[in-house]
């Protein structure tokens, strides 16, 4: 089984070496087109904070292969 360390979204269109280069960088907050950012940096709890802002969650637990929402 696999982690998930940081998710971004993005509202531009981003190559393949565009990616692999920002893989294991943190972007700034003003970087164009970024969007969200989750880094899943906490040790505890459930909450997941958006480095850009605005876009908090929580993490919960899958119990089925489908899961349905909206950001």
């Amino acid at each position: 089984a696999g982690a998930v360390d940081d998710v971004r979204f993005w509202n531009v269109a981003r190559t393949v070496d565009e990616i692999a280069a920002a893989r294991d960088t943190t972007p700034a907050a003003a970087t164009t087109g970024l969007v969200a950012n989750w880094r899943f940096d906490a040790t505890t709890g459930d909450l997941v904070t958006d480095a850009i802002g605005g876009r908090d969650g929580r993490v919960l637990p899958i119990t089925s292969g489908l899961v349905l929402g909206q950001i």
